[in-house]
């Protein structure tokens, strides 16, 4: 059913923004990347309790930003492979084209904050207590979830927005 979904967007982008989007999408892995790779090794160093929030944080935002870039890189070569991208410009269609790629990446680690503080508050509420909760298992599931989040940032979003409108 998404394969449907997505055969049927038809992206309004130049050449230009199409090459621009390229190169921010593969810096945003690279950055988030390397982000990652630096906040492991360095908490992989010093295993302090009062890191673990921290680091959950950072590597949650890092990680869900690198999947996201990844996945929207993903949706930009496909659509220009399948020839779903229409060169006729109309500014407000374009606007919206490329607010829809730059900000995905944002939006999923936004998402991934919230995620893990969902997490966080489930936990409180089942245990009372988060002392024996905040540790390494909570950290690499909090990143495992926010990589899923961040793959999937236009899935959540809907499921998210469905969500809020029954339950608030």
């Amino acid at each position: 059913m998404e394969k449907q979904k997505d055969k049927n967007i038809i992206y309004t982008l130049s050449q230009n923004w199409i090459y621009f989007l390229y190169v921010y999408f593969t810096l945003v892995i690279i950055s988030c990347l390397i982000i990652t790779i630096l906040l492991l090794s360095k908490f992989c160093e010093s295993n302090e309790d009062n890191n673990i929030i921290k680091s959950t944080l950072l590597l949650s935002l890092s990680t869900s930003g690198m999947l996201s870039g990844v996945c929207y890189n993903y949706k930009l070569y496909k659509a220009c492979i399948e020839k779903m991208i229409e060169k006729e410009i109309d500014s407000i269609q374009l606007t919206g084209n490329i607010a829809y790629f730059i900000l995905r990446p944002l939006f999923s680690m936004v998402f991934s904050i919230v995620g893990v503080i969902g997490m966080l508050g489930g936990m409180f509420i089942v245990t009372g207590n988060l002392d024996y909760i905040l540790n390494e298992k909570f950290m690499y599931l909090s990143i495992f979830l926010s990589c899923m989040i961040g793959f999937s940032t236009g899935d959540f979003m809907d499921k998210f927005r469905i969500f809020s409108k029954k339950n608030v």
